[in-house]
């Protein structure tokens, strides 16, 4: 399984915790950790491909997606 491999890395864990930490420091209210998965889910490689190969997405609609997402969680309240 992809997903446990990635885990039972030690730098998939060290960026996941890095996620989490900019997360936190950039003021996003929420559950760290969890958001820092949703984020990390997006940008897998099985993600991606499914995505473009069995849904016909273009790479820059996924581009632009996870821009789109981490400038709304990362946006000040209020904007």
């Amino acid at each position: 399984m992809p997903y446990a491999r990635r885990k039972a890395s030690d730098t998939g864990r060290t960026f996941h915790r890095h996620v989490a930490t900019l997360l936190r420091e950039t003021g996003v209210d929420g559950d760290h950790d969890m958001l820092a998965h949703v984020l990390l889910a997006f940008t897998s490689f099985e993600a991606a491909d499914y995505l473009r190969k069995e849904r016909g997405v273009a790479t820059a609609r996924l581009q632009a997606a996870w821009v789109d997402l981490v400038r709304r969680l990362t946006q000040p309240k209020g904007l």
